[in-house]
This record gives structure tokens, C-alpha cells and sequence, in this order.
């Protein structure tokens, strides 16, 4: 194991100006305060990262590009030699010489969630989107990597597959074509703001969301309850390889812990070459490996399964 996490996940902000049925931030089931991480913070976790860390993770709940810091933060993780990528739901694209800024960082990555081909459909998951500003924040973003000839970043519209769009799938292929993105994505949905998948609740969000199709998805029927396909194998790569940084310097293993049912510590506190080599984490390590299964949070994670799932599919084009 490598003395720090290869690749790291560091939340510029909990934020969001949208309303996503399906995330936990806009429920409020994090039960995290609200907050941006500084500038001053992020440089901190980076001097340490640097000469360890591969790729940085701009996003985990919350919309990013809500944090007023967050080109000087990319700028800084693409300085210490970091493969930078970022999620965002494209509301903050409107200006050209911001565009342009953002372009010159030297982002490695950018992915826009659009989930619908008019407003209507988009609206119904995007809550308080404008599904105009997003396709408009691609385009200009696209057009602009073009004029200045960039290579980067590489630009991806994601669509996530819902009963109510999924008869949108090639004309948001052709979207992202004619916008010139460089990537068309489909991902099924995950279902992370209930601990499982039993209750009632979960189930009848499920049967709302998903697709009738269910090859399209992570879950089938198992006995009676869907639920994601095979069976919880006691491997995983990424609690080896990586970690995750909230806004408020809290460390958890893993993006699917949304509930931060295993805090590691506090980046902002404790170095995190000790957090990372702590037995705390390293027990958590070692009952996975034993029993996964029974790891709160992996037991609800759609990954290291006996049966390969659709989970995101990608399309250069």
C-alpha cells in the first residue's frame, strides 16, 4: 500500500442550487453543515497529496462551481502534477472569459450532468434546473476549448437513465455530438440516501425512477425487492487506493458513504499520511476483506459484485 491514496475525492462544497430527489445533500440525510472549503484548506490537503497522488476528484455532493475559489483550486492540484477531474450540473458557464479561465487550468476532466432533451423531462429529476443554461454552458465550453485548440479538458455530457427519459437516449447522444463534447455517457442511478434498500420508501423510488427495463440498470428482482445485481464479493480496490475529503476536512473511505458511517479523521487536523495508515482504517481494511458483506455502506454499494452489471457506459465520439 502506497504511503497516501493514489486518488483522492475532495469536496469544494456541500452546496447545491439544485433539487435532485435522489441525492442526499438536498435531503439533508448527510446531516453535514453546509460549507465551502476555503482556498487556504484545499492547498493544505494538496502540499501534502503532491508526489503521491495521481488524480484529484473535484466533486462529491454538492455542485462545485458554487465554491468562488474553485479555478485557483484546480489550478493548484494541476500544479503539484494532478490529473483533475470535475462534475458539474452546468448552470455556471455563461461567461466566455470565465470559460476561458477555467480552460487554461488545465482541467483534466469536465462532466456535465444533463438528464433530458427538453425542460420538462429535464425538470422532473433536475429540480430547479434550466435545462436551456446547461446545453448553452456545454456548447460555450466546447466552443471555446475549440478556439483556443486544448486538448483539455475533456469534455463529457453524462445522462442519467430515469423511466421518464429513457426514450431520450439517442437524441442526447446527438447532443453531445453536435455540441462537441468528446464523450456520450449513460449511468444507471444509485440509490444512497437510505442506509438499505429494504423499506418501504427506497423501493417505491426505485420502481419511480428506474427504467422497466432493468438490463439498463444495476438492480433486479430478488425476492420480490429490487436490489443491486450479485453478490457482495470481499474485495475492494478502492479502499486501498483511495479516499474521500468533505468539505469540513472529514475523511471517509468512500464516496457511497454518504451517511459518514466511517470517519477516518479530519484532514484539517490530523496529517493524512496518519489517517491513512491509522488502525481504524486499517481494521476497516481488513473486515472487508473478511466480510464485506456485513460493512455497513459496502453492503449497499454497487461495485466488486459476481455479476457484471450496466453501471456507466461510455461513447467516445
Amino acid at each position: 500500500m502506497s504511503p497516501l491514496p493514489m486518488l483522492v475525492t475532495i469536496e469544494p462544497t456541500n452546496l447545491c442550487n439544485l433539487q435532485c430527489p435522489l441525492c442526499p445533500t438536498v435531503s439533508n440525510k448527510i446531516q453535514r453543515p453546509r460549507r465551502m472549503m476555503s482556498f487556504e484548506e484545499f492547498k493544505g490537503i494538496i502540499d501534502e497529496l503532491r508526489y503521491f497522488t495521481i488524480k484529484v476528484v473535484l466533486y462529491n455532493y454538492g455542485e462545485p462551481f458554487l465554491n468562488p475559489d474553485i479555478l485557483k483550486m484546480i489550478a493548484y492540484a494541476v500544479s503539484a502534477n494532478m490529473e483533475v477531474s470535475i462534475n458539474t450540473n452546468g448552470h455556471f458557464f455563461e461567461s466566455k472569459a470565465f470559460v476561458a479561465e477555467l480552460i487554461k487550468t488545465g482541467l483534466a476532466k469536465l462532466v456535465f450532468s444533463i438528464d433530458g432533451k427538453d425542460q420538462e423531462t429535464y425538470a422532473k429529476y433536475r429540480v430547479g434546473g434550466d435545462l436551456d443554461k446547461a446545453i448553452k454552458g456545454l456548447k460555450l465550453v466546447c466552443e471555446t476549448k475549440k478556439e483556443l485548440k486544448s486538448r483539455r479538458p475533456e469534455v463529457e455530457l453524462q445522462f442519467l437513465l430515469l423511466r421518464h427519459n429513457i426514450h431520450q437516449r439517442d437524441d442526447m447522444r446527438r447532443l453531445a455530438q453536435e455540441s462537441g463534447a468528446d464523450i456520450y455517457c449513460e449511468k444507471s442511478i444509485n440509490l444512497l440516501i437510505f442506509n438499505s434498500f429494504s423499506e418501504p420508501r427506497p423501493q417505491e423510488l426505485l420502481k419511480e425512477f428506474l427504467p422497466s427495463d432493468l438490463a439498463l440498470t444495476r438492480f433486479d428482482l430478488k425476492d420480490g425487492k429490487l436490489d443491486y445485481k450479485g453478490d457482495v464479493l470481499n474485495k475492494c480496490f478502492w479502499i486501498d487506493h483511495s479516499t474521500v475529503i468533505q468539505s469540513d476536512g472529514t475523511v471517509v473511505p468512500c464516496s457511497y458513504d454518504s451517511f459518514s458511517k466511517h470517519i477516518m479523521g479530519n484532514a484539517f487536523e490530523t496529517p493524512l499520511k496518519y489517517i491513512w495508515k491509522r488502525k481504524l482504517y486499517q481494521d476497516l481494511r481488513s473486515g472487508i476483506k473478511k466480510n464485506r458483506k456485513n460493512t455497513p455502506v459496502c453492503d449497499i454499494c454497487p461495485y466488486a459484485r459476481n455479476k457484471k452489471m450496466f453501471g456507466i457506459v461510455r461513447y467516445r465520439l
